[in-house]
């Protein structure tokens, strides 16, 4: 893919990093049209640019945009209100947990 213009945090992107080419993920959109990229391997590269953008002697820069990063998601709907207790049951464990750290516990 060609060169895009404006990357934003989620984007991914090849860097060249030492020779190498890595898969980058955008992490951070800086001022200066520089980026912080994270390798997969978690490496952070600050101040990265466009190969275009790059100073001559960089060690690290874009080369092309790979797409948008998404994450995975649940295919199950989580519902709260069957998870959750009922409120009389709630105030009698907090004053069974507050009647614990007074001393006052009662076994059986």
């Amino acid at each position: 893919m060609p060169r895009k213009k404006k990357l934003v945090v989620g984007d991914k992107a090849a860097v060249r990093f030492l020779g190498g080419i890595e898969e980058c993920t955008v992490i951070e959109v800086m001022k200066d049209k520089s980026y912080k990229m994270r390798m997969r391997t978690g490496t952070i590269i600050p101040n990265c640019f466009w190969k275009q953008d790059a100073h001559k002697k960089a060690a690290w820069y874009i080369e092309e945009y790979l797409g948008k990063d998404i994450g995975v998601k649940s295919p199950e709907i989580h519902s709260t209100k069957e998870h959750t207790t009922d409120k009389k049951q709630l105030k009698d464990e907090i004053k069974k947990q507050q009647d614990f750290i007074r001393g006052k516990h009662k076994k059986g």
